[in-house]
């Protein structure tokens, strides 16, 4: 019954007259009568035009709130409490009719951020509120959509997002169908305005395929330059422009111009924030007014009966003052009671280590009483942790494997995955250099003995430089002739792990289950894809303690600066002799040997009646 449509205990019957009408709710009844199902009729209602479904309005004009919903949003007085910012869910319930409502949104979402032990909302998010009930107030009425209508995409790209509307000829006017956005991707920011332009037509369209298929539509821009893309020649752009452009050509060839004031809707949905990746970087001058509030600090400086020495030194940026302890080699900033917590979240929330990791990432670079223990606490109170982490209760036996000679002398390459389905990736191409520990992970579609060999030439033969030695499982794209004739034109031995023994390859074992858990750790696993750059930034500069250094550190042969740093580690105020310098690196770097780490050296456990059970 194409007419009738059923959500649990819910039906709506939809018929174009009266007379075709009766005769879909006769054979609706005769079903649920042949199936004995009952219905009350104080609860029906019969011929109307306009009505009520599912929380939505349902007329013949097409779909919108309902309007007792609506007023219930605009008489709702500004909350006072936690408790009455429940009302949000209503207005996300009804986040589809309001273009850009992430955006509005945003300064309520950052008031639930944390435990704040007072509730106050900002003059932003007061202002917020006021702004999304008038918005609701004014809800587009979203039209369905007509096969014989024509259609029409209005695009529009930020340096954040990009939006689209797709709109249906209605009376000499375009009626919008359905809205889209979508925030960019960190290396999606740094296209040129022509590339996230072009990105946003091909992204709407690629929304939006099931409904533009085999039809023929209009896609309206306000960056004229596209309106000719299409005839240009194909060497005037890069290589993915000349996919998007392809892509784009199999669908339309009519791309038109359209000013700015006129593409409002599509405008107004590219302005979305980047929540995902965007970290609450450190405001050196809110840190300086911090200081100055703070009265631990004060009476520190008062009384001067502290392990800390504390100086004024110039910001690297601005050069604003700010007191920090002098008795390390770099100066680390004094962290006032209130910006303890953003500290610590810049630096445990990149790849979410552990207590003693995150303590040894922070302590080198900020500094205040009791650090370690404030550390400790958040990092047992961090839910994403206790929730994907796993917590051994014993300690096998370690295995002991010779050491390579050298960096990049020996790597060890594996695939994770399947994962969930991230901007066309659904594996990752993992590979580990056993001399420093350094990994690289890079997202794959597919696990094919070509793309496997493509990725590993492409992403660590050319930087690294050809291995001695190629540790693998007994995959089948290890197995593959492909790959084997790879091993012999470089010159690699290759090792094969023993097969359903994955403590032969223990290390990239433990580094794919610290990389799962980063990536399961963040708000939307999902798009780990957009995650995955700044997870393996914390975990190349997480401080190995066996070694003392992390393994970026034993790559470069410095350290690399994190976010909210406030001074670089390897600043020096002397001019380097490039010469000497590179003298001095090599000496340093040849006398790196690899260190048999903790794990190695462990004492093994388990419990005694483990020990002495015949069955588990």
């Amino acid at each position: 019954m194409p007419f009738a449509q059923g959500y649990i205990d819910d039906l709506l019957i939809a018929s174009p007259d009266l007379q075709s009408h009766e005769e879909h709710v006769r054979a609706v009844l005769k079903r649920l009568n042949e199936h004995g199902i009952n219905i009350h009729q104080s609860k029906c209602v019969f011929g109307v035009q306009t009505l009520e479904f599912l929380g939505h309005t349902i007329s013949p004009e097409g779909i919108k709130p309902i309007k007792k919903e609506v007023d219930t949003i605009k008489q709702y007085p500004i909350p006072s409490s936690l408790t009455q910012m429940s009302f949000l869910g209503l207005i996300n319930f009804y986040r589809r009719f309001i273009p850009g409502c992430a955006q509005l949104m945003q300064p309520l979402t950052d008031s639930l951020k944390g435990k704040p032990k007072e509730f106050k909302l900002s003059s932003d998010a007061v202002e917020a509120i006021k702004q999304l009930k008038d918005k609701l107030a004014q809800a587009t009425t979203l039209i369905y959509p007509n096969s014989l209508s024509p259609l029409a995409l209005m695009v529009d790209a930020s340096d954040k997002a990009v939006g689209g509307t797709l709109n249906q000829l209605v009376k000499n006017a375009w009626k919008p169908i359905a809205f889209f956005s979508k925030r960019l991707a960190p290396a999606e920011t740094r296209y040129s305005t022509f590339g996230r332009e072009l990105l946003a037509i091909y992204l709407t369209i690629k929304h939006f395929r099931h409904m533009l298929e085999g039809r023929e539509f209009i896609v309206f821009t306000d960056h004229k330059p596209l309106t000719n893309a299409l005839k240009a020649r194909a060497d005037k752009y890069s290589l993915r422009e000349v996919r998007h452009l392809d892509y784009i050509s199999q669908f339309t060839s009519d791309i038109r111009h359209v000013k700015g004031q006129d593409n409002q809707a599509a405008d107004a949905l590219s302005r979305l924030e980047m929540n995902v990746l965007q970290q609450s970087t450190v405001n050196f001058e809110t840190l300086r007014h911090e200081q100055e509030q703070d009265l631990e600090l004060q009476n520190l400086l008062k009384t001067n009966n502290s392990s800390l020495n504390l100086k004024q030194f110039p910001s690297p940026i601005d050069g604003i003052l700010i007191y920090c302890d002098t008795t390390k080699a770099i100066p680390r900033p004094f962290v006032p009671k209130n910006m303890r917590k953003l500290i610590y979240n810049n630096f445990h929330f990149l790849s979410h280590p552990g207590a003693k990791a995150s303590t040894k990432l922070i302590n080198a670079r900020y500094t205040w009483p009791n650090l370690q223990k404030d550390v400790h606490k958040w990092v047992r109170e961090c839910s994403a942790c206790q929730q994907s982490k796993i917590n051994r209760h014993t300690n096998s036996p370690i295995g002991v494997f010779s050491q390579p000679d050298a960096r990049f002398a020996h790597v060890h390459i594996d695939l994770v995955g399947p994962l969930p389905r991230s901007n066309g990736f659904n594996y990752l191409f993992t590979c580990t250099d056993r001399f420093t520990r350094f990994p690289i992970a890079i997202p794959i579609a597919d696990i094919t003995a070509e793309i496997v060999a493509k990725a590993f030439m492409q992403n660590w033969v050319t930087i690294f430089g050809t291995p001695i030695t190629v540790t693998t499982d007994r995959g089948a794209q290890f197995e593959s002739e492909l790959f084997n004739n790879l091993a012999k034109l470089l010159g690699s031995n290759r090792i094969r792990c023993t097969a359903y023994h994955p403590q032969a390859n223990g290390m990239v074992e433990r580094f794919h289950r610290h990389l799962k858990t980063a990536l399961v750790s963040h708000s939307n696993p999902n798009q780990w894809t957009e995650f995955l750059p700044l997870v393996m930034l914390g975990i190349r500069t997480s401080v190995k303690t066996d070694a003392q250094c992390s393994a970026a550190e034993l790559v470069f042969g410095t350290t690399l600066r994190l976010l909210g740093e406030f001074i670089n580690p390897n600043t020096n105020s002397q001019k380097l002799n490039l010469e000497n310098y590179v003298d001095q690196l090599r000496e340093h770097m040849s006398k790196l040997k690899p260190i048999n780490t903790r794990e190695q050296s462990r004492a093994m456990y388990v419990p005694k009646d483990l020990s002495n059970c015949t069955h588990v």
